[in-house]
């Protein structure tokens, strides 16, 4: 929440605010939906994720008996917002990168706000806006690892495991969903765009292959994969 509230009050809104225009004018609205895609959409899904969890503290703390069916219920309001985000920061990147290398003001604007940016104890953070607008790919993935971590900790008496896992699942689902959504924006270019096909299928559908099915895969499927932009992941996924 807080690097998502950084973004809006150090970036997005002193460059709309800017005099003279860092971007022109007629040009901004574009750009920052270029650059920050629906990133304030993630923003309102962790609102609600905190709000429920603070509930959930006030209900049952100190200990806790049940998480996995918040996290689930997340899952199903993660499953617009994530996907579109992760799946859009290629193109993201591309128009960031192609700013800074044309617009001196724009690079300018971003330095000064680096340096502006101190931790609560006032020393320097020291980072550049895209490591913010990364860190919702990052954040995702944290998700399935805590969960299990959770999971493992869940005595089997307890039955909130089983939405524990089927929040984790939900989860994983997502992620793949957003790896399909890169793949497709990259447009062949870039580390994205040199993926396989088993970069774009989960581990434990890739564990259900025998030998046949996964050399069909790379050798068949995969020069279709390459440059179909409009590739289902799980139709690939379960190809005989």
């Amino acid at each position: 929440m807080q690097d998502l509230n950084l973004v809006e009050n150090t970036f997005i809104k002193p460059l709309r605010a800017a005099n003279p225009p860092v971007i022109p004018s007629r040009h901004l609205e574009d750009f920052i939906d270029e650059v920050f895609g629906n990133i304030l959409d993630l923003r309102e899904c962790n609102k609600n994720l905190l709000e429920v969890l603070y509930v959930r503290q006030r209900e049952e703390g100190p200990i806790i008996l049940r998480i996995g069916d918040i996290f689930l219920a997340s899952a199903a309001e993660f499953r617009y917002a994530y996907p579109t985000y992760i799946g859009h920061y290629p193109i993201a990147e591309k128009r960031l990168k192609e700013e800074l290398e044309q617009n001196l003001a724009f690079r300018s604007f971003l330095e000064q706000k680096a340096r502006s940016l101190t931790t609560a104890s006032g020393d320097p953070l020291r980072l550049e806006l895209k490591h913010f607008l990364g860190r919702p790919s990052e954040h995702l993935a944290k998700y399935p690892q805590m969960l299990e971590l959770v999971l493992k900790h869940t005595s089997s008496d307890n039955g909130d495991g089983e939405f524990v896992a089927q929040a984790i699942d939900a989860i994983k689902s997502l992620q793949s969903v957003a790896q399909l959504r890169t793949f497709q924006a990259a447009m062949c270019k870039g580390t994205p765009g040199k993926w396989e096909w088993h970069d774009l299928v989960p581990a434990d559908v890739r564990e259900k292959f025998t030998k046949k099915q996964a050399k069909r895969q790379a050798y068949v499927d995969a020069p279709n994969l390459k440059c179909a932009r409009n590739v289902n992941v799980w139709t690939v996924s379960s190809s005989n």
